[in-house]
């Protein structure tokens, strides 16, 4: 099937599932689409179309279960968002899914504990031992995997709980064990038993007294282990030892008898003793040198001397030679079935060096020994063979057991760098923890064989306990965070501040400094109204007396500014606003800009180009002659009426005692044809940039005005909509743009008449007195402040600053960024 045909297919299913509104298979079905093809971008259109429309469609239910609290049907409908979008999808289109996560989270977390504790609270209810074993296994399982701190009470009967476990198992292995040892006692009783008494007789004495002796040592082991011995084999191990005695005894006496039976008959052999003498002391004498040489594992000399005995030889006969030769055969026989098997077992070992990791340290010492019982010129070579196969695994292990020391190693995984953003930081902590509680199961997975000491786990053991911590600590601050939100005094506020317990995450140990150093309320009301000079109460009174008293705005204390001397310099020292100009526009569409309005002669105007017309050459000849019917217009341009109107008196100006809000008002309100709608642009931006060269802003008084901060914000917008760049002579230049911005600027001075700002000043100083501080809110763990509710833009805030701890006005909004974490914030209601 062709690519286009099985895109075509995939279209067909995505239309039917569209009809048939299955919006879940008309994703899938789409999805599908864009995985044949990857850059078709009618499917990917429609995909975010429809998956946008389907989300918002599913976000009011979604918020409506949060609301309500219903998890379960939150984490259902979470769980089928999935199947229809991906988690990267679903962030970038729903700013409430992250809410919706950790509420899950938490309620998730609320729920494993719950379910530990009830866990917990079964602890002895359980009727076996089986099912003990079996719950401790759960609360281990559940708590190790969703990560749950038990408390105290909860680990001591967790503890109780092993300690039950323990005991009974304890009890059971000695059960066992007095089984098996009775069941042995068992069982050499009936061996005893089953032999007859005309059996025992037979038998050497020194068999008896071993079996006898065996017996009673069992007997023993019983009785010191305290295990109960049934009655019933009592007596039978009594009545065995009684029998078994009886027979030694009795073996005893016949060996006396035959030793006196052959004494007797020593007389009659002394005829033959030199000739038995003679080959009873050379056989003795062989003999005594086998054995000496098969004691010192010398199997080649013993072999040797064995070939002097002549084959058919009487000589094995006597001195007990036949039965030293019988054992160095045996001996002989044992040692080579011996060597060959440990010859297999090495080569094996050398093919193979894993196979040596599977025996157990006993199993790999009696191999040693067992090439330490072979004969001298058997064993050298073996184990020199064993020695280096033990060198080679012996360095394996040594090379494996550093590489996993460096994986397993705390060491290994830094630290993260902590931000104190919560969701940042423990996103880095829960990652890491999941590291090193891997490297936990590596370290189990290979002790054994690597011989590893449980203290390498100890500084693995030691930075989980500080994740976990940290963890708890955001956990902690986030609660902390929610319950300051409900906070409505600096005392309610200093309260739950308390809640913070010190840990080891230091944007609450910051916190908790910055608590223990938060000054009282009275402090803080001498703080922020009667301390120093240039205090915020100090300017309101300072701006009273310059808006409602009349007084200047400068003063020995506030000199005016090197930048508003720069715009007292440009606004009364240009020529431009102090005389007249014309602009002649003719009807083929040229302008002339001229400094003497055109006169007449003839049915003709001559007009004299200025030299600030872009036409204007030093060159050339710039006057023009101009029919009178080819005039379209002749405008005027003089600012001279303008400047007065507004209120644009230098004297007043320059020493501070113009009303810079009333000027603004008059540059809006003036509407006279010879004058620009450029040129007010130009003369209320420069009043703004003198109005924002005040180091303070109460003393121009214009952030007392809620008017005034919409203009100013619309008229910077506008601004910067424009290309007309505005200067001292903008509203001079004659091209088509900038008339067109001209009309544009006109219609904005309109839309902005008669505004409010010089009353909306007095109404607000004269209901402002010193009104006492409140608190207003806080600095959350992102740095960003947390109002009650919203502050008019005039209001001062004031924050705990994190170098020193100290009171600070904010300035800005950058002041905010030297915010101590969870700062209260300080204002006047």
């Amino acid at each position: 099937m062709s690519d286009s045909t099985h895109t075509e297919e995939l279209y067909r299913e995505y239309r039917q599932k569209v009809l048939q509104g299955d919006e879940a298979g008309a994703l899938a079905a789409i999805r599908r689409i864009l995985q044949a093809d990857p850059h078709d971008k009618t499917a990917a259109r429609d995909l975010q179309r429809r998956l946008r429309n389907h989300l918002s469609r599913e976000t009011p239910a979604i918020n409506g279960l949060m609301q309500r609290g219903d998890m379960p049907a939150l984490q259902a409908n979470l769980a089928r968002l999935l199947e229809l979008a991906t988690e990267n999808e679903l962030h970038a289109a729903l700013p409430e899914y992250a809410d919706w996560q950790k509420a899950l989270a938490r309620w998730q977390h609320e729920c494993d504990e719950a379910e530990l504790a009830e866990l917990i609270g079964r602890i002895g209810s359980t009727a076996t031992e089986e099912q003990e074993t079996d719950l401790l296994r759960s609360i281990e399982t559940l708590a190790s995997a969703k990560r749950l701190n038990l408390t105290a009470p909860q680990q001591q009967s967790l503890a109780a709980l092993k300690t039950t476990i323990r005991q009974a198992q304890e009890k059971r292995d000695r059960e066992q064990y007095a089984a098996t040892e009775i069941e042995r006692l068992g069982s050499m009783l009936e061996n005893m038993e089953a032999s007859g008494d005309s059996e025992l007789e037979e038998k050497k004495a020194s068999f008896l007294h071993a079996r006898i002796d065996k017996l009673r040592k069992q007997l023993t082991l019983l009785r010191r282990a305290d295990i109960g011995i049934p009655e019933d084999m009592g007596e039978r191990a009594e009545a065995a030892i009684s029998r078994w005695n009886r027979a030694k005894a009795t073996v005893s006496c016949k060996r006396r008898l035959v030793l006196r039976f052959t004494l007797s008959l020593a007389g009659g052999f002394l005829l033959c003793g030199g000739i038995y003498y003679y080959l009873d002391s050379k056989a003795s004498n062989i003999a005594g040198r086998l054995k000496d040489l098969m004691e010192h594992q010398q199997l080649s000399e013993a072999e040797a001397l064995a070939g002097t005995v002549p084959e058919n030889s009487i000589l094995p006969s006597f001195g007990g030679l036949g039965n030293q030769l019988d054992n160095l055969q045996r001996w002989s026989s044992n040692i080579r079935l011996l060597a060959r098997s440990i010859d297999n077992a090495l080569n094996q070992l050398d093919a193979n060096p894993d196979i040596f990791a599977l025996w157990d340290p006993s199993e790999r010492l009696a191999f040693g020994d067992s090439i330490n019982r072979l004969p001298l010129e058997y064993r050298t070579r073996r184990m020199e063979q064993w020695a280096n196969i033990t060198r080679t695994y012996e360095q394996m292990l040594t090379n494996r057991r550093n590489h996993i020391l460096s994986q397993i190693s705390a060491d290994s995984i830094p630290m993260p760098e902590l931000t104190g953003n919560f969701d940042t930081d423990a996103q880095k902590l829960s990652e890491q923890q999941q590291k090193l509680e891997q490297n936990k199961q590596l370290f189990t997975a290979n002790q054994r064989e690597l011989g590893l000491s449980i203290d390498i786990l100890q500084p693995i053991n030691d930075r989980l306990s500080d994740i976990n911590s940290i963890l708890h600590s955001i956990e902690q601050a986030r609660s902390v965070e929610a319950q300051l939100r409900e906070a409505r005094t600096l005392e309610t506020f200093k309260a739950y501040l308390q809640l913070l317990s010190p840990a080891k995450y230091q944007p609450v140990q910051n916190a908790l400094a910055m608590s223990g150093k938060l000054p009282d309320y009275d402090k803080i009301v001498a703080l922020v109204q009667f301390s120093g000079d240039n205090t915020y109460a100090e300017r309101i009174e300072r701006s009273k007396q310059i808006h409602l008293n009349g007084q200047p705005t400068f003063t020995p204390e506030q000199p005016i500014t090197q930048q508003q001397l720069e715009i007292i310099a440009e606004l009364f020292r240009n020529q431009n606003f102090k005389k007249p100009y014309y602009r002649i526009r003719t009807q083929s569409g040229q302008y002339y800009l001229a400094e003497m309005r055109p006169s007449a002669r003839d049915g003709e105007y001559i007009v004299e180009r200025s030299p600030i017309d872009p036409r204007f050459s030093a060159l050339s000849n710039n006057t023009a002659t101009i029919p009178a019917n080819q005039i379209a217009s002749i405008d005027t341009i003089d600012l001279t009426d303008f400047f007065q109107a507004a209120g644009l008196k230098e004297p007043d100006f320059a020493y501070g005692k113009a009303n810079l809000l009333r000027i603004l008002g008059r540059i809006i309100d003036y509407d006279r044809p010879e004058c620009p709608a450029l040129a007010k642009a130009y003369f209320y931006g420069k009043i703004l940039d003198f109005i924002e060269a005040y180091p303070h802003p109460e003393i121009p008084g214009a952030c007392f005005s809620d008017t005034f901060e919409r203009d100013k914000a619309s008229f910077h917008h506008h601004l910067r909509d424009n290309v007309v760049e505005l200067n001292a002579a903008c509203w001079l230049a004659t091209n088509p743009t900038t008339l067109k911005e001209e009309q544009q600027w006109a219609d904005w001075f309109k839309r902005h008449k008669n505004p409010p700002y010089e009353q909306e000043v007095k109404n607000r100083l004269t209901a402002h007195d010193k009104r006492k501080p409140s608190y207003v809110g806080f600095i959350d763990h992102t740095g960003a402040p947390v109002f009650l509710h919203a502050l008019p833009p005039d209001k001062p805030i004031w924050y705990i600053s994190k170098n020193d701890y100290s009171l600070q006005l904010m300035n800005n909004e950058k002041s905010l960024e030297n915010a101590a974490y969870l700062s209260p914030l300080i204002s006047f209601l």
